[in-house]
């Protein structure tokens, strides 16, 4: 069978405020922290925040650089 089928059978409908829009949302949610698609969880945690630490690190080391080179 096709695997969008089978994971659509996990999900439920809920209703958020209560009489809300429905959503269909996967039996980790809130915790999963993905939207509507159940794409991500918290593996998408962990790589936002390795690439927001490597986007900081490269700033740090870019900086570095620069006040290294006034002082040459």
């Amino acid at each position: 069978m096709n695997e969008r089928l089978n994971r659509a059978s996990a999900r439920e409908i809920i209703t958020v405020p209560p009489h809300g829009e429905p959503q269909l949302v996967c039996p980790l949610w809130p915790d999963c922290d993905c939207q509507s698609d159940c794409t991500a969880g918290k593996e998408r945690r962990r790589a936002q925040h390795i690439f927001l630490g490597l986007v900081g690190l490269t700033a740090a080391i870019g900086a570095g650089l620069v006040l290294w080179s006034f002082f040459l």
